[in-house]
C-alpha cells in the first residue's frame, strides 16, 4: 500500500498538474503504437506553428489515439480557448475537459520549440493552478500558455425535443397574436 502511494506521489509530481488531472499525451507520429509520453515536441505537431486551429487538430488527433489506445471513450475537443500563461499558471477550468499546456524548451530540453502537454481534466472545476516550468524531455522551460477546450459532449445546443417545443410556443404564440390582431 505505501509503495502504491508513493508511486502514485511521484507520478503526480512529475507531470505537473493539478490532483485529478490525467496527463493524455500520445507519442508521435499519432498512430497505433503511440504511448503515453510526459510532453511531445512542438515542432513536430503537424501544422503552421502553434496556432489555435493548430494545436485544436493535434488535441483532436491526441484524444482519438488516446482513445484507440487505451480503449477509453473520451469526448472529442471542438473549441478552445487561449488563458496565455494565466494568472502565474492558475487559470479557472469550470466548463471545460481538456488544457494543452506549452512549455519552451528550457535548459536540457530536447530539440526546439519546447513542448506540449494534453490533459484530461478529469471534471475538475474550480481555480487550479499548473506548474511554471515544464518536467521535459522536451520542455523543460516556463510555461508559454495553457489553452482550455470543451469536448463535443457538452450541453452547447439544445436537444432536438427541446428545440421542436420552443419552436411550438413560438407558433403558438404567433397564432395568439394573430387571432387578436384581426378579431374584428
Amino acid at each position: 500500500m505505501i509503495a502504491l502511494v508513493s508511486m502514485l506521489m511521484a507520478s503526480y509530481s512529475a507531470h505537473a498538474l493539478p490532483f485529478g488531472c490525467e496527463n493524455i499525451t500520445m507519442s508521435l507520429p499519432l498512430d497505433g503504437t503511440s504511448v503515453l509520453v510526459s510532453d511531445v515536441s512542438a515542432q513536430d505537431i503537424p501544422g503552421n506553428g502553434l496556432g489555435d486551429a493548430v494545436v485544436l487538430a493535434w488535441l483532436q488527433s491526441d484524444v482519438s489515439t488516446y482513445n484507440n489506445n487505451n480503449h477509453k471513450t473520451l469526448s472529442a475537443p471542438i473549441s478552445g480557448v487561449d488563458f496565455g500563461t494565466g494568472d502565474n499558471g492558475v487559470v479557472n477550468v469550470t466548463g471545460y475537459e481538456y488544457a494543452v499546456l506549452h512549455y519552451g524548451k528550457g535548459p536540457g530540453g530536447k530539440g526546439q520549440g519546447g513542448g506540449l502537454v494534453a490533459v484530461d481534466l478529469n471534471g475538475l472545476t474550480g481555480v487550479q493552478t499548473f506548474d511554471l516550468s515544464g518536467s521535459g524531455p522536451n520542455g523543460n522551460g516556463g510555461l508559454s500558455f495553457i489553452r482550455l477546450y470543451n469536448a463535443s459532449g457538452g450541453q452547447t445546443v439544445p436537444d432536438g425535443g427541446s428545440t421542436v417545443a420552443l419552436f411550438g410556443i413560438g407558433l403558438f404564440g404567433v397564432g395568439m397574436l394573430r387571432r387578436k390582431l384581426f378579431q374584428n
